[in-house]
């Protein structure tokens, strides 16, 4: 939540044009933990042992 402590939120949202529903549910979204963390860390190492090729050769 950072700007939003800083800026008044009705002109956040204003400035950014976006709904109030959108803004709290991105910040409930935050709050829910993150399903995949155990395959994206499992992506990091596969992607690190292959010395951080990615896609096809060059």
């Amino acid at each position: 939540m950072g700007l939003s402590y800083k800026f008044d939120l009705e002109l956040l949202l204003y400035l950014t044009k976006k709904a109030h529903s959108s803004f709290y549910y991105y910040q409930k979204q935050n709050k829910l933990p993150d399903i995949y963390k155990e395959i994206k860390e499992l992506i990091k190492t596969i992607y690190k042992r292959h010395k951080e090729g990615y896609g096809y050769r060059k």
